[in-house]
């Protein structure tokens, strides 16, 4: 008797990853496809990881996180944005990764829809796949500013769906959603009686403004917040999932059962890049949000590869007039002929196979060389 498969048999491979492989044996290829920002971590914020390294504890720590660094967390989704959580709300997840993966457990069940945007972050898929949900998509098109409105998520509702995902700034479009549109996509979900997950984890990378949906629908609205992307920890694996009150319960359950707890020294390192008041990091996010628009101005001032692009460390163009975009590896071709590297639309979504996404969070020796080969193409 054959032994039977999986879920993961079925789930999509990461096209991201795909993308990069593509990269590792080319040396000279300016690489804009991974979003691992180049971050300059202080020095302060590495000995405090190394210190804990060294001197420990080196036992388990609690389910939902130290208490100290959750603290820090409350402290800073007020400051940012407002809002009341309690320590016991806070859930210190492996990246932000398993926080999709632990938001997802938390609010469906198998065969449970959820909504997701298209073009959108692939690993929000590759999650339901995990789970074993049904995906609907939304349209997040260029004909409504990359944004979904409530025409487009009324059409993409079915009634097993129990959770909406939400992300803005996005990846890969940068589209920023203003307080407007949080409000009524709050009361259409609070109508739909739906989950919201909404991941943030670009959010010191907006032009527009900072906001949250959960300023709007707490009662029922998950925050991710990813410290790879704020802090330049992307191979420390540390995030966090602020659950709705009295929720947090099921992150701890979910903990448990996956990771059981994270590192102590990778929260000792978090506590002290949250708590630096040097201004290092805001200059870090100038810096790329500054190099994102650089690249995007650029790619515009071409005249044949329309770009946008005002939050996160991406820029959203469509290469159409430049390759030929019907073919799914079309980004080997700009490869090929531009040294450059970038990750194909149809990696986010069916509805963007012309576009393309290139990261502009790469240090600025390397960005003035990718910069030079974008004005060739």
């Amino acid at each position: 008797m054959k032994l039977r498969s999986g879920r993961l048999l079925t789930a999509p491979l990461p096209p991201i990853r795909q993308a990069v492989a593509h990269v590792v044996n080319l040396p000279g290829v300016s690489n804009l496809t991974i979003g691992d920002p180049a971050i300059s971590v202080p020095q302060s914020v590495r000995l405090a990881g190394a210190d804990a390294f060294l001197s420990g504890p080196h036992s388990y720590t609690p389910n939902l996180g130290l208490i100290e660094l959750r603290r820090l967390v409350v402290k800073d989704l007020e400051t940012r944005l407002g809002l009341t959580y309690g320590d016991d709300d806070i859930c210190i997840t492996n990246g932000g990764n398993q926080a999709i993966t632990l938001a997802i457990a938390a609010t469906t069940q198998p065969a449970d829809g959820i909504l997701m945007p298209s073009p959108g972050y692939p690993n929000f898929t590759m999650a339901a796949h995990f789970a074993g949900n049904t995906i609907e998509t939304y349209d997040c098109s260029e004909d409504t500013q990359w944004l979904p409105t409530l025409h487009t998520l009324e059409r993409a509702y079915r009634d097993d769906v129990s959770l909406l995902i939400l992300n803005t700034p996005s990846n890969p479009t940068g589209a920023v959603m203003n307080p407007h549109q949080l409000a009524e996509i709050a009361d259409w979900a609070r109508f739909r009686n739906l989950w919201i997950l909404s991941d943030e984890c670009y959010w010191p990378y907006s032009d527009t403004g900072r906001f949250s949906i959960a300023q709007f629908a707490p009662e029922r609205t998950y925050i991710l917040d990813s410290f790879s992307k704020r802090f330049g920890f992307t191979g420390w694996r540390i995030g966090t999932l602020a659950a709705p009150r009295g929720e947090a319960n099921k992150l701890l359950k979910g903990q448990e059962a996956t990771v059981a707890c994270i590192s102590y020294p990778a929260q000792a390192a978090a506590m002290a890049a949250i708590s630096d008041r040097t201004g290092h990091y805001e200059r870090e996010y100038e810096r790329f949000s500054a190099q994102r628009n650089q690249l995007v101005e650029t790619l515009n001032s071409l005249g044949k590869t329309p770009a946008v692009g005002n939050g996160g460390i991406y820029a959203w163009a469509n290469f159409s007039q430049v390759v030929d975009t019907t073919r799914n590896d079309w980004h080997l071709d700009l490869m090929k002929t531009a040294n450059i590297a970038v990750v194909p639309g149809s990696a986010f979504g069916e509805n963007a196979q012309q576009w393309g996404r290139l990261s502009a969070a790469i240090n600025e020796n390397d960005f003035a060389l990718a910069l030079e080969r974008v004005r060739s193409i």
